[in-house]
C-alpha cells in the first residue's frame, strides 16, 4: 500500500482526532515524546468511538471503560495485565497503522503494523 498524506503535522495533538483516508476513518494523535500515531477509530472492547481520547505518555485510554492501549503497538495494557491468562488471551488489541512525518505532513499506510 502507498503512503497517504493526511493532515499538517502541526495539527496533530495529544488527543485523538478523526481524518478520512481513502474513505476510511482513522484517528491521529501524538505521544508525549512527539511521535505521531494513527489508530482505528473504535475501541475493540465494545466498538465505541475513540474520537477525543487522550494520549497520555505512550498510552491511549478509552473514555468509556478505561481500557488502555500502547499507542505505538496497539497492545492492550489494561485490563489484560490484571487478568489470568485464560481471560487475558481474549482481550483484543487496537489496530495501529504505520506513520511517518515528512515535509510538514503526517503520512500513513492503511495496512496494519506487523506483530
Amino acid at each position: 500500500m502507498a503512503w497517504e498524506r493526511t493532515v499538517r503535522s502541526e495539527d496533530v495533538t495529544g488527543v485523538l482526532s478523526r481524518v478520512e483516508v481513502r474513505g476510511r476513518p482513522v484517528l491521529l494523535g501524538r505521544t508525549a515524546d512527539g511521535r505521531a500515531i494513527a489508530v482505528a477509530p473504535r475501541c475493540p472492547h465494545e466498538n465505541r468511538p475513540l474520537d477525543g481520547a487522550p494520549v497520555t505518555g505512550d498510552e491511549i485510554s478509552c473514555p468509556y471503560h478505561h481500557y488502555t492501549y500502547d499507542a505505538r503497538t496497539g497492545e492492550n495494557r489494561s485490563p489484560r495485565a490484571q487478568l489470568p491468562p485464560s481471560l487475558a488471551c481474549h482481550v483484543r488489541d487496537l489496530r495501529v497503522y504505520p506513520v511517518q512525518e515528512r515535509d510538514g505532513w503526517v503520512w500513513i499506510r492503511l495496512r496494519r503494523l506487523p506483530r
